[in-house]
């Protein structure tokens, strides 16, 4: 994947910034835009099939990394403690609107996880009064933290869903953190340095990319 990205973007007409491999788009125009542009043809009596079926593959993108921890990596998610680092639907924000977290944290929810570890180091303050157990009472089952190793901590899982700079400098903490048996999932692929993971008896899963057990 990221080769294919490499030679895409060797065309300076084509961003770097857009074409990066990861757990489903989200923000307050992709979608509103997306759907505004499929209505717009079909009034124009023309073909959305190419439009929707970018939508929906976004959607899907968003937690399609649980069914590959399940058929993959063998990873049953009922009662599990999961670290979720990153809630903004980007770095060096913290709009949550849309993010691709809120989908998976429904998702993780509707699994029975014992409990969600959440972090990020901008949106707190939001996730603090959205994952309010008055609103439901399955966010009783999240709880909000002030940093990735308090997240971590008590954890039997990780997933990374935005690319925080902080979160590529992760494997040290994670190794000094969490112990094996212990799954690492990379909606982002933020940890260049997996092997080192693998290699300590981490499994690692990350979009793009076959699930490499420990070795």
């Amino acid at each position: 994947m990221e080769e294919l990205k490499l030679g895409v973007t060797a065309d300076s007409r084509i961003s770097n910034w857009g074409p990066y491999v990861s757990n489903g788009a989200g923000g307050s125009c992709y979608g509103k835009d997306t759907l505004s542009l499929m209505y717009q043809l079909r009034t124009l009596g023309q073909s959305a099939d190419i439009l929707r079926s970018v939508y929906e593959i976004n959607e899907y993108q968003k937690t399609y990394l649980l069914d590959r921890t399940v058929h993959e990596a063998g990873v049953c998610f009922n009662q599990k403690w999961v670290a979720l680092l990153g809630l903004a639907f980007k770095q060096r924000t913290n709009d949550m609107r849309d993010a691709s977290s809120l989908k998976l944290l429904e998702a993780l929810l509707a699994r029975g996880v014992s409990e969600i570890r959440a972090y990020d180091p901008m949106a707190m303050d939001g996730a603090k009064r959205f994952f309010n157990p008055d609103a439901h009472y399955l966010f009783q089952h999240t709880t909000c933290h002030e940093s990735s190793k308090a997240a971590l901590e008590g954890s039997d899982l990780l997933i990374i869903t935005t690319d925080w700079p902080e979160f590529r400098g992760l494997s040290g903490k994670i190794l000094d953190t969490v112990a094996p048996p212990y799954l690492v999932i990379d909606g982002r692929r933020m940890i260049s340095d997996f092997q080192e993971l693998t290699k300590h008896g981490y499994g690692y899963l990350a979009v793009g990319s076959r699930y490499l057990p420990p070795q």
